[in-house]
């Protein structure tokens, strides 16, 4: 049997998805570019949080562009990751990071096949995500 997600339903993803260590970020490319902390990330995509303006939304599937994932303490930057969005939604204020004052959406894109350095680069920030999970699920 497959790993589940947080709602106990069987998880349709190939990949296992992990929780994002805080001050990791993602920056969609796109006119306005979309930029905000990343939620979770596997090897096929990412799911990030961005605050709306006016023109941000784009329709799922309507972009095919890249992405940036960096941290905020500049230790880690992989840029032009090839992705398309599958799902730009608005949040509840459950889900929100932010204030529920400010209109906020989670954007999830799955990358075009990744080779390479790109592929390497992904795989080293997967592995640190998993090892602070691990140390976090250790500690609690």
């Amino acid at each position: 049997m497959g790993h589940t997600n947080d709602t106990n339903r069987p998880e349709r993803r190939r990949h296992r998805r992990f929780a994002a260590p805080e001050g990791n970020f993602a920056a969609l490319r796109s006119m306005p570019e979309k930029v905000g902390p990343i939620i979770n990330v596997s090897l096929s995509g990412l799911a990030f949080d961005y605050v709306v303006d006016a023109c941000s939304c784009q329709p799922a599937g309507d972009f095919v562009g890249e992405i940036d994932i960096y941290s905020q303490d500049r230790r880690f930057a992989l840029r032009g990751l090839p992705c398309c969005i599958v799902r730009d939604g608005k949040k509840t204020d459950e889900q929100s990071c932010f204030s529920s004052t400010i209109d906020i959406r989670r954007c999830a894109v799955r990358f075009k096949p990744l080779e390479g350095k790109e592929a390497q680069a992904l795989q080293e920030f997967l592995s640190r995500c998993e090892e602070v999970a691990a140390a976090g699920a250790a500690a609690g």
